[in-house]
């Protein structure tokens, strides 16, 4: 089975979640690929699992929301990280790259970290299987 690992620009709390369930998958035979944005690919690798890098928003985009987010009423700042980064921002960066590892790979399921949308619309529009891994407490 090809299983895609998809990951967030949220770094090593949004990766190391996956780590234990990609390494496992490939224990068992499957092919394990992780797609996410280029500051993760010395993460991936270090962790001994193949990486291709998708996009990720500009700095200057996701410093605009990190800077209002310990001011921001709870409300505003869940809109401002959830919908906003990751669901607007960061969803919009990765799809291209995404769906370039779709067309060549051909993922059989997805194993993604909940933040990481362009994922789950590509598994949506194809039907491929997801699976989420949590990556807190809530």
């Amino acid at each position: 089975m090809r299983i895609l690992g998809a990951c967030s620009l949220g770094g090593a709390g949004h990766f190391n979640p996956l780590v234990a369930f990609l390494r496992a998958a490939r224990r068992r035979g499957d092919e394990v690929l992780t797609v996410g944005p280029p500051a993760l690919r010395e993460m991936v690798e270090a962790a001994g699992l193949a990486f291709r890098a998708g996009g990720e928003p500009s700095e200057a985009q996701v410093a605009a929301i990190r800077e209002r987010l310990p001011v921001a009423p709870a409300a505003e700042a869940s809109v401002l990280g959830n919908r906003e980064l990751f669901g607007r921002l960061a969803t919009d960066a990765m799809l291209a790259g995404m769906e370039d590892a779709w067309d060549d790979w051909g993922p059989e399921l997805v194993l993604r970290d909940p933040t990481e949308y362009a994922s789950a619309v590509l598994a949506a529009r194809t039907r491929t299987p997801v699976a989420q891994v949590a990556i807190s407490l809530a």
